[in-house]
């Protein structure tokens, strides 16, 4: 039969096919090879009276079944393992392969996981009232800050200053850039640098100090 199938991996399966043992996936990966193999198809029509009656001999259906099962995993080990000198084995290759992946994969991955932390978004919008803003250390996030200075325009440098509620400075930039078109500005502040306690943001810009010029905001900063 291997000399004159088209496909002996497939064609193999042939008396398996005719005796119903094989799964779904096989028995249609056999039957597209029948469309293509004449000898295989002809051995299957010339079979057929056969196979009807075995089909119902449950005892030749599991002894066949089991030695189909057998020679699969043969198969297998051979197409891994094959009579080969040992670095040319293909199972050796994806073990190789393995082992030096892995430890490349978790070095990157530790070193993602150390780059990236969650930090807590804390939209200050302005109020007439004045009310602060809270923001809870507890989280154990970094809080990003974002702001809105309605004068502002992107690329022009601004004054930033934070302090706490004794007026003692926390953080200050003398030349604060990050603002997108539509005057919202973004700062990232680690948690660990914070305290409980009422935090003063304060934007201006330094060309220009009149009140018109100038957004306030209060963070709370809760335990």
């Amino acid at each position: 039969m291997d000399e004159r199938c088209i496909d002996p991996k497939i064609g193999i399966l042939l008396h398996a096919y005719e005796l119903g043992v094989l799964n779904d996936d096989d028995v249609a990966r056999f039957e597209i090879h029948l469309l293509k193999c004449r000898h295989c198809f002809e051995e299957v029509i010339s079979f057929a009276n056969e196979s009807a009656v075995l089909h119902s001999d449950k005892k030749v259906k599991r002894v066949v079944g089991r030695e189909f099962r057998e020679n699969s995993w043969r198969r297998l080990w051979q197409s891994l393992w094959p009579d080969k000198p040992v670095i040319f084995r293909p199972a050796l290759q994806i073990l190789i392969v393995l082992l030096l992946a892995i430890p490349i994969w978790y070095l990157h991955y530790r070193a993602v996981e150390k780059q990236v932390r969650p930090f807590q978004t804390l939209s200050l919008l302005p109020m007439r009232s004045g009310a602060p803003h809270d923001y809870r250390l507890s989280s154990g996030e970094d809080l990003l800050l974002k702001f809105v200075f309605e004068n502002a325009v992107p690329g022009n440098k601004y004054h930033l200053l934070i302090t706490d509620k004794a007026g003692k400075e926390f953080y200050q930039e003398d030349e604060f850039d990050r603002f997108d078109k539509y005057g919202v500005g973004q700062l990232l502040i680690s948690n660990e640098s914070l305290k409980p306690g009422i935090y003063h943001l304060i934007i201006e810009d330094p060309g220009d100090t009149s009140y018109l010029n100038r957004q306030e905001y209060y963070i709370s900063v809760l335990p």
